[in-house]
Formats: structure tokens, sequence, C-alpha cells
């Protein structure tokens, strides 16, 4: 239920981020609030899909009869323990983050899960549009926790671009598999509304979308690459302001 998979690219954008905030330098990387914002992102990660699959159980016993919960092997009030658990831990945690801004995006990330299966996946767009931009918030977390400065934050731009991009386009994908439970569940995704064809149609623009930030990125630079370029000062203030931390 808690799909340890998604913990290591939960981790990954959290520390790419912070690497890409503070001027490509691999120093940050060691610091204690980024490895504790990583936890705190595989963290959500954890939570979201073990209550996603608590509200799910009505389609799930259509999509994926197999899975713990529709199949009886973990009972209901068992996985509502867990991720209250897990989402407690990680908004007591993010007390100690800093700056302000880091906090707010931990408890919209918090809170956006925690309604994503309830509320939200029922609204067309706004399913895919909330996943992709919890997941996109990582690399912006990790600059935040890495102490990057505004400028640093928007280093993060290319990154944070490309998993929206790439998690919108998984999601939708996702989607098509799913019609059958979630038109019987009321929940009106892409693929129910429009059908598979317009679904289809818009992965492939949503890959386009992620394959030229990648190949942006990678022939131009990440983010404020040319900002650095023409302002090498601003590099270096980024990196003293982790290292002083």
């Amino acid at each position: 239920m808690a799909r340890p998979i998604n913990l290591l690219p939960s981790c990954l954008l959290v520390f790419i981020g912070a690497w890409a905030g503070v001027g490509h330098a691999l120093r940050p990387l060691l610091l204690p609030a980024v490895w504790l914002m990583a936890l705190l992102s595989g963290g959500v990660a954890v939570a979201s899909c073990v209550v996603n699959d608590y509200f799910d159980l009505r389609s799930d016993t259509i999509n994926a009869p197999h899975k713990p919960l529709p199949s009886g092997i973990v009972p209901p009030d068992g996985a509502l323990l867990l991720a209250s658990s897990v989402y407690i831990a990680v908004l007591v945690a993010a007390c100690l983050m800093e700056p302000p801004l880091l906090r707010a995006i931990i408890a919209f990330s918090a809170a956006a899960t925690l309604l994503y299966t309830p509320l939200l996946k029922r609204i067309t767009g706004i399913k895919t549009a909330t996943v992709a931009a919890i997941i996109a918030l990582s690399p912006v977390s990790g600059a935040l926790a890495a102490g990057a400065g505004w400028a640093g934050v928007c280093a993060t731009a290319a990154p944070a671009a490309f998993a929206f991009l790439a998690m919108a386009h998984r999601e939708t994908l996702m989607d098509l598999n799913d019609v059958a439970g979630d038109r019987a569940a009321g929940v009106w995704t892409l693929p129910v509304v429009a059908g598979p064809r317009a679904a289809l149609a818009t992965t492939a623009v949503l890959l386009a979308g992620a394959a030229a930030v990648a190949i942006g990125a990678a022939l131009l630079g990440s983010g404020l690459a040319w900002a650095w370029a023409r302002n090498p000062a601003a590099e270096g203030d980024a990196i003293r302001v982790s290292i002083d931390r």
C-alpha cells in the first residue's frame, strides 16, 4: 500500500532542488535540513498512497481487487491509522523547518494529498494537476531547505517543470486503466469525460513537453543558468548562504 518505489523519486527531487538551487554545489546535500526535507517528502508520498487506497476502496474493488484493502489483507481502520500517524509526524517535523515558505509547502502537500481522493480527484483536470503540482514542489522545497535565496529557488524551474509534466503524463495514463471503476465511483477523470482517444492525445502532448524541458535543460542549463552567466556573483551568494547554514 505504501508503494516504497515512490520514495526514491520523492527524495531524489528534493536533493536535485538543493543541488540546483545553490548553483550546482554538492555541499548542501550534506545539510541535515535537506535530508529532513527528503524524509518529509517521502513521508507525504507514503501517507498519500495509503489514504488514497482507503478512500478508493469502492473503485479498487472493480479496478484492482488484488490490493490489500479490497482483498481483505489489511483492514480499513489499520490503513487509516497508518496514514494518520505519518501525516501527524510530517506536520510536527515541519515545524522545525525554515523558511516559513517551506513550512507552507509541506502543509499544502499534506492537505492536498489528504483531500485528493474524497474531493479533488472527482474534479476533471484538478485531480491530475494536484498530483503533478505536489511532485513539482519537491525540488523547490529542496532549494529552500538548502538555504537558497529567491534566485536559487527560481533555478529549480526546469526540474520542477519536468516533474509536473512527467507526473501529469503518468497520472493520465493510469486513469486510462481505471475507467470502469472510476465511472462507477463517480470520479470524472479525463478518460471518463472525454474518452480514451482524447486522453491519449493529452498524454502525448505532456510527454512531448517533458522531453522539451529535459532537452532544453541539457543544452541550455536548468532554471536561471543564463542569470548565473550574466551575474556570476549571484551563484556565489547562493552557495555562501548554504555554507553559512
